[in-house]
């Protein structure tokens, strides 16, 4: 089913900012337990999303 949807900028804004907190009290949670957490784009070259954001945050090593 589709249905159609108006974006305006004030929802435009407030999905960022969720956004933004949804992954912050992952980052936040992630500390607290002292585990690592890297945040991977879905678009473009995986392996490259991968390196510069899990290996470089030392989160994922590749051998």
């Amino acid at each position: 089913m589709r249905r159609r949807q108006l974006v305006d900028d004030g929802i435009r804004t407030r999905y960022a900012a969720a956004y933004r907190r949804h992954f912050a009290l992952w980052h936040e949670a992630a500390v607290r337990r002292g585990v690592g957490l890297a945040q991977v784009a879905a678009e473009g070259d995986f392996l490259a999303a991968v390196r510069s954001e899990a290996v470089a945050g030392g989160v994922l090593e590749i051998a």
